[in-house]
């Protein structure tokens, strides 16, 4: 028996001392815990976020914490809330007064009535002002109006409501405007639905849902097929929800600001946000009542999900700085669920652009005057053209020198302004950073500009040069510029070097060109044959795909042009792999 009374009074210790270690353990306040909980009492210090306040107490003791209310113009709204919980980041401020309890203390939380168009709504002033804004009108609100019928009943002629007429089958009831029911001798009740019990019409409440017309959401609809409000599950048998028009901006219905797709609890669909009313069936998604739901606007392009109202483009603009024959540039958008397509031009006189992502755009090509600029700053004007500067090409004078190229290179400040500016002449050119295409049923038009026709677009990029001849002998020949090589053949078309014409002419009278390779005695040449420099080779191919569709390219599926890198550059040692950038055309 002692034994007995022992266990049980270790018992009563053991409980006591469980209690005592249970409010010792609760009687710390998070103001916010690491996983977001705002005012709740803990265990244990390392579960509060240490960038907020913590007190060893419990938080329905701290100030902090205390209820009150937390206005919120940016939303419209008043609600019950800590002063922690109400973030005045996202446009709330905390009065101490309970709203509801003390409903005169805080004039933003004071309810009346709001005339919206033709429409009245009994809200807090706070609401009115935000629904008025967010429709740019200025707000109309009136406390002295103090009950709901009251306000209702200053509805205009155009606001909706209940209209009752007498049939053989009892009170019926359609929804109409106050000016219609007039007109049909009846009376309006605006801002009551057709169900409402103090009606007395035959139209009740049901479970069946349907698309609001003209809108995105879903509604409940009575047995005399009237819309009544947005559908919410956990309301289907409330009277008031059945009685009056709720505002479908309200933020008191259920999901408001979401998208709430798939819900089968809440009809609140947002098209803003990515959803609209549509058929349960076939979704896999069984709602709590009807047979609606708020499906996804969203699609899928290349296994990616795409927003609902958000555009792309099919390539990143910066592909067609190598684009080949019949590349197309189109805005591809998202449109409740279905991936649509826009061409933005059939000659790439036009590309897409995604500047922002989900924001795409057809914007112009500006690559026809490129070729015209003769310095760095005006080529690389983003604000006029679209160009770039090519290095090792330039464009001949009359004579067959080079026009030079003023290249101007600046220094900034670390706030972006220029301090100085240097000029250097080099060889280059300013070429479309985007090559445009051509017609080729059509050869001599170019876009919108007639006066500008492919084949004079290509011939700007057109040149040439003559190899030397190269022959194996006691000394050996180097390559010539072109302009003395018909005149060296001449002097030496009998193969004898040694004669002073000869020599006068291909070793000194002639500058070495820019077009050969000079040749060392290693014999890596036969006899008769010739050599060009890669680098001129590279620069005049490089000079012809950025003027267009011109030079050596295979087309957009992979096809061959009609002339092969051998027919254009004639030499053993030119080949497509010596060519910079050759993989992106043949």
């Amino acid at each position: 028996m002692k034994n007995l009374k022992k266990i049980f009074l270790t018992g009563i210790l053991l409980g006591i001392l469980i209690i005592f270690s249970i409010n010792i353990i609760s009687a710390i306040c998070c103001e916010r815990t690491e996983d977001g909980g705002i005012c709740l009492d803990v265990g244990d210090e390392q579960y509060c976020d240490d960038a907020y306040r913590i007190d060893d107490t419990a938080c329905e003791s701290t100030q902090y914490c205390s209820t009150g209310t937390c206005v919120n113009n940016a939303e419209g709204t008043c609600a019950i809330s800590s002063s922690s919980a109400c973030d005045p980041n996202l446009g709330g401020y905390w009065e101490e007064e309970n709203y509801i309890e003390n409903p005169g203390e805080i004039e933003a939380c004071q309810v009346g009535c709001c005339f919206i168009g033709e429409g009245t709504s009994f809200i807090p002033r706070t609401t009115c002002n935000k629904r008025s804004a967010d429709i740019g009108i200025s707000p109309d609100f009136r406390d002295s109006i103090t009950t709901l019928e009251e306000c209702l009943l200053n509805a205009g002629p155009t606001a909706e409501g209940a209209c009752v007429f007498e049939t053989e089958r009892g009170r019926e009831c359609k929804i109409e405007t106050n000016e219609y029911c007039r007109e049909l001798g009846r009376d309006p009740h605006p801002g009551l639905l057709c169900s409402a019990p103090r009606l007395g019409t035959i139209c009740t409440m049901t479970d069946r849902t349907k698309c609001a017309e003209g809108r995105h959401e879903i509604v409940f609809v009575d047995n005399c097929e009237n819309e009544a409000n947005v559908y919410d599950s956990e309301l289907v048998t409330d009277v008031n929800y059945w009685t009056y028009m709720e505002d479908f901006a309200s933020s008191e219905i259920c999901g408001y600001g979401l998208s709430n797709t798939e819900n089968v609890s809440c009809g609140n669909c947002n098209y803003l946000a990515g959803s609209t009313c549509g058929s349960a069936r076939g979704t896999g998604v069984t709602p709590d009542y009807g047979d609606n739901i708020c499906i996804d606007l969203s699609c899928t392009y290349n296994g990616e999900t795409r927003e609902h109202d958000t555009a792309w483009c099919s390539e990143p603009i910066s592909y067609f700085e190598t684009a080949k024959p019949g590349d197309l540039s189109y805005r591809l958008y998202c449109f409740q669920g279905e991936v649509q397509w826009e061409l933005c031009d059939n000659q790439r006189n036009k590309l897409c652009k995604e500047d922002v992502p989900g924001e795409a755009n057809c914007v112009s090509n500006r690559a026809q005057f490129c070729v015209f600029q003769n310095n760095s700053k005006d080529c690389l004007n983003t604000d006029q053209m679209d160009c770039k500067v090519q290095g090792g090409i330039s464009r001949k004078n009359d004579s067959g020198g080079d026009i030079l190229f003023l290249n101007y290179t600046s220094t900034y400040d670390d706030e972006g302004n220029v301090i100085s500016e240097s000029i250097d002449s080099i060889k280059a050119m300013c070429v479309p950073r985007y090559p445009p295409g051509f017609g080729f049923w059509d050869p001599d038009v170019l876009g919108n500009s007639p006066q500008i026709i492919p084949t004079e677009v290509c011939m700007r990029g057109s040149g040439g040069s003559a190899a030397g001849y190269h022959k194996r002998l006691a000394s050996e020949w180097k390559a010539k510029d072109y302009r003395c090589v018909e005149a060296c053949i001449e002097k030496c078309s009998d193969w004898v070097v040694g004669k002073p014409e000869c020599q006068e002419t291909c070793f000194w009278g002639c500058p070495a060109s820019e077009s050969f390779l000079d040749m060392s005695a290693s014999g890596e040449l036969g006899v008769g044959e010739v050599d060009l420099n890669q680098d001129w080779t590279e620069n005049r191919e490089g000079l012809c795909v950025s003027l267009g569709d011109c030079g050596v390219k295979a087309n957009y599926i992979g096809a061959d042009s009609y002339y092969s890198w051998k027919e254009l550059f004639i030499g053993d040692n030119v080949t497509k792999t010596n060519i910079f950038g050759a993989d992106n055309y043949q």
